[in-house]
């Protein structure tokens, strides 16, 4: 590896290994968008404020990147989060923040704001037997 470069609010085990740790913060002290494992989002509000000289997580990315070349001129998390939903409209297009403040989350693929987001995304279990995938659909035995 070349290059470790690690966001973090500790000096953790693995930022002790990076070339360039970048400050963090808390969950607690952020405005944006969560997603779970199970492929929930859900809008995130600070509980409180961070101290004043503390830059947004989005802020210090964007401004390495402009000093990379490529300018990056978000206000805010939910400007970030309306160009992620327009360049992947078919998995984030229907998940608005206006949306998630009256739905407390919502699964993607959400292509459409009439989409009620895809709670199950694969209906057939896969099953692995000795080393073979199976969905699961077939009649026979695995």
């Amino acid at each position: 590896m070349n290059l470790l470069v690690v966001q973090d609010i500790f000096l953790t085990e693995t930022a002790e290994y990076a070339d360039v740790v970048l400050p963090d913060k808390s969950w607690g002290k952020v405005e944006g968008t969560y997603t779970n494992t199970d492929r929930r989002i859900q809008r995130v509000r600070k509980a409180v404020e961070a101290a004043p000289d503390v830059k947004e997580d989005w802020g210090i990315l964007g401004e390495l990147s402009t000093r990379l070349g490529y300018k990056m001129n978000y206000k805010n998390s939910e400007q970030i989060w309306n160009d992620v939903r327009e360049l992947v409209w078919e998995m984030y297009g229907g998940i608005s923040y206006e949306r998630l403040e009256k739905e407390y989350s919502i699964h993607y693929p959400c292509p459409h704001e009439q989409h009620p987001g895809t709670k199950i995304l694969h209906h057939n279990p896969v099953v692995k037997v000795n080393g073979y995938c199976s969905s699961g659909s077939s009649s026979g035995s695995v």
